[in-house]
């Protein structure tokens, strides 16, 4: 079998008794949001990035003008990604990538040590929410001097994105 395309239910209004039902619950919402610019971000301070433009938001559920978090309308497992794109100017830095829910880090995606001027960093993780009151946000903690994240015009910009999987 494929897949599963719907099921017979009992149903009293209908001649035989019974009926053909799709299958609930077989989509939830996606989004993907960049960057669109450059963000300054306080050196060895967890900073929460600012994705201000939506590539797509099926559901309406991420706010690029407020609060820059996802608050998706249906419980279950998302698979999140977060990728930043981060320049300093002391080569010698820490940069560290976290998702976080409801206002706490929930996890932390990288944790990289290096001498780079710009990187480029991601991760993901299966994040459980319930539908109504859980959100997330992505966060970036950089060290080093006049640290940013960069959206040099050339595609290396930040982006965070999600996508149900399944109750």
């Amino acid at each position: 079998m494929l897949g599963t395309i719907g099921s017979l239910v009992a149903d009293s209004s209908e001649t035989t008794g019974l009926k053909w039902q799709a299958p609930a619950g077989s989509s939830g919402p996606a989004f993907q949001v960049i960057r669109d610019g450059n963000q300054t971000v306080t050196a060895n301070t967890q900073t929460k990035v600012e994705f201000n433009v939506e590539t797509y938001d099926t559901d309406n559920c991420f706010d690029p003008t407020t609060n820059y978090r996802f608050t998706p309308n249906k419980a279950g497992y998302y698979l999140m990604t977060l990728d930043l794109a981060a320049e300093n100017t002391n080569g010698d830095v820490r940069c560290i990538g976290s998702i976080y829910k409801n206002g706490s880090i929930n996890r932390r995606l990288y944790d990289v040590t290096g001498n780079y001027t710009l990187t480029h960093l991601n991760g993901s993780a299966l994040i459980y929410l319930n539908g109504t009151t859980d959100y997330l946000e992505g966060y970036v903690f950089i060290s080093g001097t006049s640290p940013m994240l960069t959206d040099n015009g050339t595609g290396l910009e930040s982006f965070f994105s999600g996508v149900w999987i399944r109750s």
